[in-house]
Protein backbone atom coordinates (compact mmCIF):
# COMPACT_ATOMS: atom_id res chain seq x y z
CA UNK A 1 0.00 0.00 0.00
CA UNK A 2 2.85 2.38 0.86
CA UNK A 3 4.38 1.77 -2.58
CA UNK A 4 1.05 2.61 -4.23
CA UNK A 5 0.82 5.86 -2.28
CA UNK A 6 4.41 6.81 -3.22
CA UNK A 7 3.79 5.94 -6.89
CA UNK A 8 0.61 8.05 -6.90
CA UNK A 9 2.35 11.10 -5.46
CA UNK A 10 5.33 10.64 -7.79
CA UNK A 11 2.90 10.59 -10.74
CA UNK A 12 1.06 13.70 -9.53
CA UNK A 13 4.26 15.63 -8.85
CA UNK A 14 5.66 14.49 -12.23
CA UNK A 15 2.62 15.94 -14.01
CA UNK A 16 2.89 19.15 -12.02
CA UNK A 17 6.63 19.38 -12.64
CA UNK A 18 5.97 19.00 -16.36
CA UNK A 19 3.51 21.91 -16.11
CA UNK A 20 6.10 24.05 -14.28
CA UNK A 21 8.74 23.24 -16.92
CA UNK A 22 6.27 24.13 -19.65
CA UNK A 23 5.44 27.46 -18.00
CA UNK A 24 9.12 28.41 -17.59
CA UNK A 25 9.75 27.46 -21.22
CA UNK A 26 6.82 29.62 -22.28
CA UNK A 27 8.16 32.44 -20.14
CA UNK A 28 11.56 32.14 -21.78
CA UNK A 29 10.39 31.84 -25.38
CA UNK A 30 7.39 34.21 -25.18
CA UNK A 31 8.22 36.38 -22.18
CA UNK A 32 5.99 39.36 -22.90
CA UNK A 33 2.95 37.30 -23.88
CA UNK A 34 3.36 34.89 -20.96
CA UNK A 35 3.86 37.66 -18.38
CA UNK A 36 0.83 39.51 -19.75
CA UNK A 37 -1.28 36.36 -19.39
CA UNK A 38 -0.01 35.74 -15.85
CA UNK A 39 -0.64 39.36 -14.82
CA UNK A 40 -4.06 39.55 -16.47
CA UNK A 41 -6.95 40.32 -14.14
CA UNK A 42 -8.54 37.07 -13.05
CA UNK A 43 -5.68 34.90 -14.31
CA UNK A 44 -5.86 31.40 -12.85
CA UNK A 45 -2.04 31.08 -12.91
CA UNK A 46 0.24 33.94 -11.90
CA UNK A 47 3.98 34.44 -11.82
CA UNK A 48 3.77 34.05 -8.04
CA UNK A 49 2.12 30.64 -8.60
CA UNK A 50 4.98 29.70 -10.92
CA UNK A 51 7.55 30.66 -8.29
CA UNK A 52 5.71 28.73 -5.61
CA UNK A 53 5.32 25.57 -7.69
CA UNK A 54 8.93 25.71 -8.85
CA UNK A 55 10.07 25.95 -5.25
CA UNK A 56 7.78 23.09 -4.19
CA UNK A 57 8.50 20.69 -7.05
CA UNK A 58 11.99 21.53 -8.22
CA UNK A 59 15.22 20.07 -6.91
CA UNK A 60 17.46 21.88 -4.45
CA UNK A 61 19.56 23.09 -7.39
CA UNK A 62 16.51 24.46 -9.22
CA UNK A 63 15.28 26.20 -6.07
CA UNK A 64 18.71 27.76 -5.49
CA UNK A 65 18.91 29.09 -9.07
CA UNK A 66 15.35 30.41 -8.77
CA UNK A 67 16.19 32.19 -5.52
CA UNK A 68 19.29 33.81 -7.01
CA UNK A 69 17.28 34.85 -10.08
CA UNK A 70 14.61 36.53 -7.97
CA UNK A 71 17.25 38.31 -5.88
CA UNK A 72 18.89 39.50 -9.09
CA UNK A 73 15.53 40.81 -10.34
CA UNK A 74 14.85 42.60 -7.04
CA UNK A 75 18.29 44.25 -7.07
CA UNK A 76 18.12 45.35 -10.71
CA UNK A 77 14.44 46.06 -11.31
CA UNK A 78 15.12 49.77 -11.81
CA UNK A 79 18.17 49.46 -14.06
CA UNK A 80 17.40 46.86 -16.71
CA UNK A 81 19.96 47.47 -19.43
CA UNK A 82 21.50 44.98 -21.85
CA UNK A 83 23.74 43.40 -19.20
CA UNK A 84 20.85 42.84 -16.82
CA UNK A 85 18.63 41.47 -19.59
CA UNK A 86 21.35 39.03 -20.69
CA UNK A 87 21.90 37.90 -17.10
CA UNK A 88 18.16 37.44 -16.58
CA UNK A 89 18.02 35.40 -19.78
CA UNK A 90 20.90 33.24 -18.53
CA UNK A 91 19.12 32.62 -15.23
CA UNK A 92 15.88 31.60 -16.92
CA UNK A 93 17.76 29.30 -19.31
CA UNK A 94 19.43 27.68 -16.29
CA UNK A 95 16.06 27.25 -14.56
CA UNK A 96 14.60 25.63 -17.69
CA UNK A 97 17.65 23.37 -18.00
CA UNK A 98 17.55 22.37 -14.33
CA UNK A 99 13.81 21.67 -14.45
CA UNK A 100 14.33 19.55 -17.56
CA UNK A 101 16.80 17.48 -15.55
CA UNK A 102 14.42 17.30 -12.56
CA UNK A 103 11.61 16.10 -14.80
CA UNK A 104 13.39 13.77 -17.20
CA UNK A 105 16.87 13.09 -15.87
CA UNK A 106 18.35 14.51 -19.09
CA UNK A 107 20.84 17.37 -18.91
CA UNK A 108 20.42 20.16 -21.42
CA UNK A 109 23.10 22.80 -21.62
CA UNK A 110 21.48 26.16 -20.80
CA UNK A 111 23.52 27.71 -23.63
CA UNK A 112 21.55 25.50 -26.02
CA UNK A 113 18.32 26.84 -24.54
CA UNK A 114 19.59 30.36 -25.27
CA UNK A 115 20.73 29.43 -28.78
CA UNK A 116 17.20 28.28 -29.60
CA UNK A 117 15.94 31.82 -29.05
CA UNK A 118 18.86 34.13 -29.87
CA UNK A 119 19.45 34.29 -33.62
CA UNK A 120 22.86 35.95 -33.42
CA UNK A 121 24.14 34.04 -30.40
CA UNK A 122 27.59 33.49 -31.91
CA UNK A 123 28.07 37.25 -32.27
CA UNK A 124 27.09 37.85 -28.63
CA UNK A 125 28.29 34.64 -26.97
CA UNK A 126 30.81 36.56 -24.87
CA UNK A 127 27.96 38.58 -23.28
CA UNK A 128 26.31 35.34 -22.12
CA UNK A 129 29.48 33.58 -20.99
CA UNK A 130 30.14 35.74 -17.93
CA UNK A 131 26.72 35.26 -16.29
CA UNK A 132 26.58 31.59 -17.37
CA UNK A 133 29.97 30.84 -15.79
CA UNK A 134 28.91 32.62 -12.58
CA UNK A 135 25.64 30.68 -12.36
CA UNK A 136 27.33 27.38 -13.18
CA UNK A 137 30.04 28.00 -10.59
CA UNK A 138 27.45 28.76 -7.90
CA UNK A 139 25.14 25.91 -8.97
CA UNK A 140 27.16 23.04 -10.44
CA UNK A 141 25.47 19.90 -11.67
CA UNK A 142 25.44 17.26 -8.94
Amino acid sequence: QQLQVEAYFRQISGQELQKVLSNWSNLYYNMEKTMDAMNEEGSDFTYQDLLQQTLQLGSDRTADILTDFQQYIYKHENDLGDKETVTGTAYIACIVSSLKYDFSGYKVNPRDVIKLQIKDYDEHADMYESPMKKIEKEHPWG
